[in-house]
């Protein structure tokens, strides 16, 4: 009768083990299931947020930098004849305050933002306005103080001149020249100035296969 008793208490602490064993198995496969579901998760959320910023990135890579006091001027409008649909950030020079050369430390200079976003671009097109048979003070201001930061952080970059006016044609040489002169000590490569719409569309086929 003893024995009998053993056996069956024996045997009911068996099955409350393998009871507690299946149990426990049953719970850590629930666990490595949901921590798998949320590492998938948060991949899939890495990838998309790193393909979002990827997009903020390169919408960046066309500057255009508009040195006339008007944001939407005619200079502004040759800026888009130019682009066409590629995706560009225009930045108006007006819009900035960038002091004369040897004024930097007063308060409120932007040239370092204006500078970091030409940093950040693949292709810088400049438009500036004919004033006085010359390039616009705001376009003169930045390029001189660009001498200010020869560390060749603007290597490689394509470098489009936009000149806009009724009668260019003295002022091309000049500015043209200037413009050369500085992408050439910036190691940039200067691509080419335009001022008609011929010379624009030619232009744009230069820089469409640059911002591929």
């Amino acid at each position: 009768m003893k024995r009998k008793i053993f056996f069956s208490a024996f045997f009911i602490i068996i099955l409350a083990i393998a009871g507690l064993v299946i149990w426990r198995t049953y719970q850590l496969r629930q666990i490595s299931m949901r921590e798998s579901s949320e590492s998938a998760s948060n991949n899939t959320s890495s990838v998309q947020k790193t393909s979002k910023d990827s997009t903020i990135s390169n919408s960046g890579t066309q500057l255009f930098i508009n040195a006339s006091q008007n944001k939407d001027g005619n200079t502004a409008t040759l800026g888009k004849e130019l682009l066409g649909d590629i995706q560009y950030e225009q930045l108006n020079l007006a819009d900035y305050h960038i002091h004369q050369i040897g004024q930097s430390s007063v308060d409120k200079d932007q040239f370092d933002t204006v500078f970091r976003k030409m940093q950040d671009a693949k292709n810088i097109i400049i438009g500036t306005p004919v004033y006085w048979s010359d390039m616009s003070g705001y376009l003169k201001t930045l390029l001189d103080r660009m001498g200010e930061h020869e560390d060749g952080s603007l290597r490689g970059k394509n470098v489009y001149l936009l000149i806009q006016g009724s009668d260019p044609s003295d002022a091309i040489r000049p500015i043209t020249h200037v413009v050369e002169h500085i992408s050439n000590t910036f190691q940039m490569n200067f691509i080419g100035e335009a001022t008609t719409d011929e010379q624009v569309s030619n232009l744009h086929d230069k820089l469409f296969q640059n911002s591929r």
